[in-house]
């Protein structure tokens, strides 16, 4: 398919175009912020996002993370680059919350990077890994590990079954 595309510039530009809506709906998605995959796959060239950054259209929040404006970045936008950063990823601890809600935007973003939530769980550390199959293979049990990493940092809630063949109970 790539060599039909480059031997015909009508179909190389609708695929460019293509993906060009691809990065902008991901950077609506995730607050004007975005990882040099993403905008590569966007259909982005490395001089695409340096002249960006000259035009201060872009900036540099993290090593490969951009955000699309040249002002301080929202605490959104800071949890969204925290998370791109070390993808694959997810907020955890006090950063699950909105700033609002803990009244510590200016905190450190807490993310949770793939590790052994079991090791995590016993030994009390701040950040958590979670990996992809942990994610979707085994949802109720790494809920159930996560919720457990949550009390003991303050947590009063309790995760929520995801349906009636659920079996979170049985890891808690």
């Amino acid at each position: 398919m790539t060599g039909q595309i480059e031997a015909d510039p009508e179909l190389a530009a609708r695929d460019l175009a293509a993906r060009r809506a691809w990065a902008a709906r991901e950077l609506e998605l995730q607050d004007g912020v975005a990882s040099r995959a993403q905008l590569t796959w966007g259909g982005y060239t490395p001089n695409d996002i340096r002249r960006a950054i000259r035009r201060r259209d872009m900036q540099l929040v993290h090593r490969g993370v951009y955000v699309t404006h040249t002002g301080p970045p929202t605490w959104r936008q800071r949890a969204w680059a925290a998370v791109l950063y070390a993808e694959p990823a997810a907020l955890c601890g006090p950063s699950v919350l909105e700033p609002s809600r803990t009244e510590d935007a200016a905190g450190p973003i807490h993310v949770a990077i793939d590790r052994d939530l079991d090791d995590l769980a016993l030994g009390g550390r701040l950040t958590a890994r979670v990996r992809w199959p942990q994610v979707f293979d085994t949802q109720c049990r790494t809920a159930a590990r996560v919720s457990q990493l949550l009390r003991q940092r303050g947590w009063k809630e309790a995760p929520r079954s995801c349906g009636d063949e659920c079996s979170l109970e049985s890891w808690m």
